[in-house]
């Protein structure tokens, strides 16, 4: 092994501002040299443990210090300001299918593409997101002891999913005593408190050790008007119907559409224009192409962000059952329960026929059947609960042998979310209620009884589950083979995983009687076999080359992948690091892209095949218009898994003993992307013969005898992906000036350089990157001072601007309203108090910047991904340790 110095220059590399890593797990063995005792870890992205803690994958460790210096209560938001989200993460927003999930991706992959784990393993998928990704809101915030990110692809070590990146969520495993932590935060413009509150206690000895941690957080939603900027503006057409208002709009048509048997409507034929209903204000008439109508604030009784409130208790528990061999086992128990309310349904194929007393026309010499276009706020307001619960149990052992290091874990994970929506509607019998002059769909709530109502409302149910069983069998040692650079490492192991999926609706929705509701059922369940390998060659003293490859045995799709990477790390002085890898990666398409029953909606697209067999004179045929059609869209069975290729390479510089600076370059490479494909673009590839390549099962167009299309088949398919690269830089100066204190400035960011991507098999692949949703360059800058008891940090975290156009509309011509670089800047305090405990106080969001609204981008007005509107929030917290 290399020298005790060589070590301490290695540490002393490792303490990069946040770019390297820190330790997974930790054992003592012996130094070869003098038999000293030095700690081995174990980084994310190796499983062969080692003392040099800067490895050849570039690393970025958030401590739970950095963690407390965000004043945030979540671990989604805190990952959500890291630069190297690209297109932003994925946030538990209102008014989603989704709204109690959460998660983040890499390189603007998608987080289905980035790894999560917590203590280097998988945990149940998200129930609610298709069994796709982790779901970050079951994760207790306060048992977190660090974040490890990995900014590589790691499937030749972790499998599935890490083409991206790792996130490897760090819990806590050790606390002697009892401590109280309690924290506050208030947004100034309203809405959005957030309280959480936990109890620590734990004790450690040196035979076991003991740690259990309660926790408590609650957020206040965020609704519709509490932020006055983002509200509808009339003259701008933003965020508000022009049709849809509770004291309705009508128009006469000539005879009442029947409803087909596959559940959709004729089009109408109008026979005059569009009028508000009388009771509409005068100040929310809009005119309309077709006449004047009445309109409605979206923003009304909508939330932008839910009513949350997590319990969760966690436990950990060591065992030394002799001085080799230690028993462990570790628990999440947590019940996250979050309420979202949005917009009230709306009527789309209601009508009145004109000897309906409550018709506007009856009685008139112009007495006509009419449609209603009615909102029903007051009577089908909907309100969604997700009521989620998890478990995830984990137990093993842990051997430590002067030859080497043995671990076994077994693990089950569950995660059980129901779904109640109140209320939709039964479209069928709305219509009852309106031809008997029950409901007046000019008047809000319709002037109906409580007992019309219950002959139409629906209270929505559905329940998603997610269930994983799995062990793992790992043994990691120096092999008894010398290189110039030292002994040889090695680690070779097996992995087992079941995974079971389940969402499911009650069965009126399930059966397409009940308007407003979207989606299908989905379940089904598979495991993978897995075995892995990897060699650290140290082939010189400063050059230390790693080998590693995985083979994936999936049940379904029943493939195997292997995967395979080489990472090379070479100390070119003693102040500076090269680092380059190249890795394959996959990702095994989700359960639901596989398994999901059909789904049915109504999308309007333009028949190509149609419109274009008619002559030149004919062009303004209906045919060549948008139109409604059936679309079915489910699973497919014979996806591919999604593969990858990617390299990087870049320098780690101690440019003095306090300044540190970090480059990488990274390029990734996807190939058999998993992506959905919509009615359109399958029209469009009937019309040029392009259909022959795919599954008839999955992709079709079917048409009737007369040449119009009866029903298209939509779905995922596997074709060319995405293709990204970019630069990651961290600098780092720290400056200690004895009595006077410490100070420290950080910059740490991305600058991505290229993301292209085709939306279908026939279109044109673009550059993205600095349009819609892709900022180039995201970094943040860290300020921060301690002397004595007392510490405060200022961070600024910059958000690139971008275009409000994709490629394809800059191409035509059409122009949007961009979207403005987004900076803000958290202050933090704190002063300890020793035994009287820890006080911190602060402000995110210091200046109380808003991203600019977007009257373009429609409802809500900013991009959810990557902005946020909470304002100015400040902050105050109190722990205290017994």
């Amino acid at each position: 092994m290399r020298a005790n110095s060589t070590l301490a220059k290695a540490v002393r590399f490792a303490l990069i501002g946040g770019a390297t890593t820190a330790a997974l797990s930790s054992t003592v063995v012996y130094a070869a040299e003098d038999n000293a005792k030095v700690e081995r870890i174990e980084v994310t992205g190796s499983r062969i443990q080692r003392t040099d803690m800067e490895s050849a994958l570039p690393v970025t460790v958030l401590s739970a210090e950095d963690i407390a210096k965000t004043g945030l209560s979540d671990v989604s938001a805190v990952l959500a300001q890291m630069p190297f989200n690209t297109a932003g993460s994925f946030i538990s927003d209102a008014g989603s299918s989704a709204s109690n999930h959460a998660s983040s991706g890499m390189r603007g992959l998608g987080s289905n593409r980035t790894l999560t784990l917590i203590n280097g393993r998988r945990i149940a998928p998200s129930a609610t997101f298709g069994g796709d990704a982790t779901n970050l809101n079951l994760i207790p915030m306060d048992a977190i002891e660090r974040i490890e990110i990995l900014r590589d692809g790691a499937s030749a070590i972790y499998g599935s999913d890490a083409i991206g990146g790792v996130i490897n969520i760090i819990l806590k495993k050790t606390f002697d005593g009892l401590a109280f932590d309690a924290k506050f935060g208030s947004p100034t413009q309203g809405g959005r408190d957030e309280k959480s509150a936990s109890v620590t206690f734990g004790n450690t000895s040196d035979k076991s050790s003991s740690l259990v941690i309660i926790e408590h957080k609650q957020f206040d939603p965020l609704q519709g008007g509490q932020r006055p900027h983002l509200t509808a503006n009339w003259d701008k057409k933003y965020g508000r119907s022009g049709l849809y208002a509770p004291e309705g709009t009508y128009r006469p048509v000539e005879s009442r559409p029947v409803k087909g048997a596959d559940g959709t409507f004729g089009t109408p034929v109008y026979t005059g224009l569009q009028v508000p209903g009388k009771d509409c204000p005068a100040d929310r008439i809009v005119t309309t192409k077709d006449g004047s109508a009445c309109g409605f604030n979206q923003f009304d009784g909508t939330d932008y962000l839910p009513d949350q409130t997590k319990d969760s208790v966690f436990s950990n528990m060591t065992y030394r059952i002799t001085d080799e061999l230690e028993w462990f086992g570790q628990a999440i128990v947590m019940r996250d329960k979050s309420i979202t309310s949005s917009t009230a349904l709306w009527t789309p194929n209601l009508y009145m026929a004109a000897d309906n007393p409550l018709n506007p026309t009856f009685g008139t010499a112009n007495a006509s059947e009419v449609q209603a276009y009615h909102r029903l706020k007051g009577v089908a307001d909907r309100k969604t609960e997700f009521d989620s619960n998890v478990v995830d149990i984990v137990t093993g052992l842990n051997l430590e042998l002067d030859a080497g290091s043995l671990s076994w874990y077994v693990q089950y994970s569950d995660q059980i979310v129901n779904i109640e929506t109140d209320s939709y509607v039964f479209e069928d019998k709305l219509q009852e209620a309106v031809d008997k002059g029950l409901y007046n769909p000019f008047v809000e709530g319709g002037n109906a009884t409580q007992e019309t109502l219950d002959t139409f409302l629906h209270t929505a149910t559905r329940k998603a589950t997610s269930n994983t069983t799995g062990t793992g069998l790992s043994w990691a040692a120096l092999a008894p083979i010398s290189l110039p650079g030292g002994d040889l490492g090695y680690a070779v192991g097996m992995e087992y995983q079941k995974i079971e999926y389940k969402d499911t609706r009650d069965a009126q929705q399930a059966a397409g009687n009940v308007l407003g509701t979207y989606g299908g059922d989905s379940a089904g369940d598979r495991s993978y076999k897995a075995a892995f390998v990897e060699l650290e060659l140290p082939v010189l003293d400063h050059l230390n080359v790693k080998l590693a490859s995985r083979y994936d045995q999936y049940s379904l799709p029943d493939v195997g992948q292997l995967s395979s990477s080489v990472n090379v790390r070479y100390e070119a002085l003693d102040n500076l690091v090269l680092r380059a890898s190249y890795g394959q990666g996959f990702r095994a398409p989700s359960l639901d892209d596989l398994l999901g029953k059909p789904a049915t909606s109504y999308d309007r697209i333009t028949d190509t095949t149609l419109c274009q067999s008619l002559p030149a004179d004919q062009k303004d045929n209906p045919a060549c218009e948008d139109n409604q059609y059936l679309r079915k869209s489910s699973g497919n069975k014979d996806l591919d898994p999604e593969k990858s290729a990617q390299y990087s390479f870049g320098a780690v510089w101690n440019i003095t003993e306090n300044i540190d600076l970090v480059v990488d370059y990274y390029n990734i490479e996807i190939t058999d992307q998993v992506s959905y494909i919509d009615a359109q673009t399958i029209v469009d590839l009937e019309a040029i013969g392009g259909l022959g390549a795919y599954d008839p099962n999955y992709i079709y167009v079917k048409r009737k005898a007369d040449g119009t299309i009866d029903e298209i088949g939509a779905g995922n398919i596997n074709m060319d992906g995405v293709q990204t690269s970019g630069l990651d830089v961290s600098f780092t100066s720290n400056f200690d000036f004895a009595e006077f204190g410490a100070f420290k400035f950080a910059v740490e960011g991305t600058y991505a350089l290229e993301y292209t991507e085709q939306a279908s098999p026939i279109a044109k692949r673009y550059d993205v990157l600095g349009t819609k949703g892709y900022p180039a360059l995201r970094f943040n800058t860290t300020f921060s001072y301690a002397i004595d008891d007392f510490s405060a940090s200022l961070i600024a975290k910059y958000i690139d601007s971008y275009d409000g156009e994709t490629p394809q509309q800059q191409e035509v011509g059409t122009n949007k309203q961009d979207f403005s670089s987004f900076t803000t800047w958290d202050l933090t305090l704190n002063y300890d108090f020793d035994s009287y405990g820890k006080v911190t106080v602060g402000a995110r969001n210091l200046f109380d910047a808003m991203p600019t609204v977007n009257y373009s981008l429609g409802y809500p007005g900013y991009d959810t991904d990557t902005h946020n509107i909470l304002g100015r929030v400040v902050f105050a917290g109190y722990k205290v340790k017994f």
